[in-house]
């Protein structure tokens, strides 16, 4: 699968930016770094003024900045959402009565569905945990079971995996983490002495 980021290199000239771009790429798909699967580096196309909007939709090269660093936050929300979906089948047997479980029958969420059928098909109605110690084994019963990926929803370590690295983009923005994301689309290669120097944007793909 080909992935698409923006890269903002610190340069004096387009050939010297270009350089610098194709060496942060090259240098990020070796073994030594290279943490997020990437299988080759394909190609990094300066944009260019006239390419914002119709390629970004945005009209200034600060505005395509905030675009992409948001999009963090946004891949961050609908990773959650989905872990929020997968969630509920878990928790529905330890928290879900009878009579809440009423409410869902119509879920259009096939595997919450088949959970609050069997519970209402139970003769005996649960017991919530009610107390601050049994919520915390639950909680860590359910963890331990995702962990083991026993639970059918392996999917649940993957979101959470991606939202830690994508959380280490917003928090430390260092090639490290940048570079080793599938889901972060922007990075700005460190650049220590700017004086001199202009920013140049590429787009760059390369291969997971």
């Amino acid at each position: 699968m080909h992935h698409k980021i923006v890269v903002k290199v610190w340069a004096g000239e387009e050939g010297e930016a270009e350089n610098i771009a194709r060496d942060a790429m090259e240098e990020s798909i070796e073994a030594n770094l290279n943490t997020a699967g990437w299988d080759y580096f394909d190609s990094a196309k300066l944009i260019e003024k006239k390419d914002l909007q119709p390629n970004y939709g945005v009209n200034s090269f600060e505005e395509l900045e905030k675009k992409k660093i948001a999009q963090r936050h946004e891949n961050i929300k609908g990773l959650s959402e989905g872990i929020n979906v997968d969630i509920k089948p878990l928790l529905a047997p330890y928290f879900l009565t009878k009579e809440e479980a009423s409410l869902h029958i119509n879920t259009e969420d096939d595997n919450l569905k088949k959970c609050v059928e069997k519970i209402l098909k139970r003769k005996k109605d649960i017991t919530p945990p009610d107390s601050f110690e049994k919520i915390v084994d639950t909680f860590t019963d359910l963890i331990v079971s995702i962990a083991k990926k026993d639970t059918g929803h392996s999917m649940l370590m993957y979101d959470m995996e991606v939202i830690k690295k994508l959380q280490y983009c917003i928090d430390d923005p260092s090639p490290n983490n940048t570079l080793q994301c599938t889901d972060n689309h922007y990075a700005e290669l460190p650049c220590d002495y700017k004086k001199g120097l202009k920013p140049f944007y590429f787009s760059c793909d390369r291969h997971f």
